[in-house]
């Protein structure tokens, strides 16, 4: 009957919208806030992606996919992904992890996508103490998507937000910015940028 179908609509649609808010307060806890200046000096990092319920890898979501995605849009700002064995040899592992939770339910997703920056830090009291794996840099975001588009749109919300990341490190680190720019030609008495041209003198 038309009114019962309505109301399971409206359950599920509530249902569905608890499980948000439950995986939002989750990201919410585990977030470090964002503190660029913690970013400065860093001369790479490791990235790391957390597990991904199977369900979300049968719908085309897998950690394989979100690491290789997340490498990439580091290196094309210039930023260096370290190998594990450059990595543990760094001073603070600098470790940028990717985690992505998911939660389906009647035929949707729910999920959360964080983006944070682990590394050592040293307590301000007492400097011979070493905190390990402290969170310096993060941000969060909540999402719902159809298990048939699940990997679009989280590998967008992964663009995104590792891009927020690079944008954080760029600002601390202009050297680095200023290496990865394009370079400007004059055509008709115009400037403009054109990758691998070298600028004219």
């Amino acid at each position: 009957m038309p009114v019962i179908r309505y109301a399971t609509s409206i359950v599920r649609f509530f249902g569905c919208f608890t499980f948000i808010l439950l995986l939002c307060t989750n990201a919410e806890a585990q977030a470090g806030g964002t503190d660029a200046p913690s970013l400065k000096g860093l001369r790479g990092v490791y990235v790391l992606v957390n597990d991904i319920r199977q369900d979300a890898q049968q719908d085309g979501l897998t950690p394989p996919a979100v690491k290789t995605r997340s490498e990439l849009r580091l290196r094309q700002s210039g930023i260096r992904v370290l190998e594990t064995s450059e990595w543990i040899k760094t001073a603070g592992t600098p470790c940028v992890i990717v985690n992505v939770g998911t939660i389906k339910y009647s035929g949707t997703y729910a999920f959360t996508l964080e983006v944070v920056l682990i590394q050592q830090a040293f307590l301000a009291r007492n400097k011979n103490i070493k905190v390990v794996d402290c969170a310096t840099w993060s941000e969060s975001t909540i999402g719902v998507s159809s298990p048939s588009n699940l990997s679009n749109i989280v590998i967008r919300a992964v663009d995104e937000y590792v891009d927020k990341f690079c944008n954080a490190y760029l600002a601390m680190n202009p050297k680095v910015s200023q290496k990865t720019s394009l370079p400007a030609i004059r055509v008709a008495g115009k400037e403009r940028k054109v990758r691998g041209i070298p600028a004219r003198p």
